[in-house]
């Protein structure tokens, strides 16, 4: 009996990641044709996430190195690294993925090469989170592209070549294919929720506030429990009623908070205010399987200033 249940959980194993490998395989030949002779050391796909795609330059917040500009894309997103045969180098990587793009008329949206990029181990472990992406900074490449511009849909590819000190060579590739808008949510038409969701595919709710907000000021204090709850006449009356009108509608709230603390604390705040908005809504009638809650604190603003310190936004899924 033992050995029948072994054999079935084993064949469903099996199923699993030959479908996901043969997602990852579609996505991959239909946006992009991997460099010559190059060996997949690695792959993975998610169906459904939200992806950060690096525009800009590295910076510096609380100790950790972002993009000076960014893309959030919601969707399905695949990552793979080739190791690069020898007789190679980054360089004949990077004109190869650049001619490619070009010839197929992809929309290069940011690219750098070298020192210009910043340093190779941010990239490699605050951006890629792949500490194999790390080496010499003047031997990195980077580009960014979308393959169709103007259409909503249209998947992104980012490319980041390193030779590292051992002179082995690797492209590290990431496929974001963004998602379908839900069926229902073009006939949304009434308030500025609704026509930013249709426009941009996110929305920064108005009005929302949390209990003893002053409390982000005071520098290395983390909140009291409760405190991070949403306030009784919090801004959430239109995304509750559009959620409800359009049964077909999945987001993700994504909270924001920018203080003088450390950044696991404001990382930690963020979610739970999160938390309490997904719970605000699930009090309403909404399904738990519509909506799920991202804290991502300082990091991978969309805005400068002020407007940025205690942000939620709604953004499709």
């Amino acid at each position: 009996m033992f050995r029948i249940v072994y054999t079935v959980l084993l064949l469903l194993q099996t199923s699993l990641v030959l479908a996901q490998q043969s997602a990852i395989d579609l996505i991959t030949d239909d946006v992009m044709e991997a460099f010559p002779e190059s060996v997949i050391d690695s792959n993975s796909y998610t169906p459904a996430t939200i992806h950060q795609i690096a525009l800009g330059i590295l910076q510096g917040i609380s100790g950790v190195a972002v993009p000076e500009e960014t893309r959030r894309v919601s969707g399905a997103l695949t990552k793979t690294l080739y190791e690069i045969p020898r007789e190679y180098s980054g360089d004949d990587v990077y004109r190869f993925f650049q001619g490619y793009f070009e010839e197929k008329s992809f929309e290069r949206l940011f690219g750098c090469t070298g020192r210009t990029c910043g340093s190779s181990n941010d990239w490699a472990n605050d951006i890629f989170k792949n500490r194999i992406l790390y080496g010499p900074v003047q031997n990195q490449y980077y580009l960014a592209y979308q393959m169709s511009p103007g259409n909503p849909v249209s998947p992104y590819v980012t490319v980041y070549i390193i030779t590292r000190g051992n002179r082995r060579i690797y492209a590290y590739v990431e496929v974001t294919e963004p998602a379908k808008k839900a069926p229902s949510l073009p006939t949304v038409t009434k308030g500025k929720l609704a026509v930013e969701l249709l426009e941009n595919g996110y929305s920064v709710l108005q009005n929302i506030t949390f209990q003893d907000d002053e409390l982000v000021e005071r520098s290395g204090l983390d909140a009291p429990i409760g405190q991070d709850d949403v306030a009784e006449r919090a801004g959430l009356e239109e995304l509750i009623g559009m959620m409800l009108e359009n049964p077909l509608l999945e987001v993700y709230i994504v909270s924001h908070l920018a203080a003088d603390m450390q950044l696991e604390a404001l990382q930690r705040r963020s979610q739970k205010r999160a938390d309490s908005v997904v719970q605000r809504l699930l009090a309403s009638g909404i399904s738990q399987a519509r909506v799920s809650a991202h804290g991502v604190g300082p990091l991978v603003p969309n805005c400068t200033g002020e407007a940025c310190r205690y942000r939620i936004e709604v953004v499709l899924r």
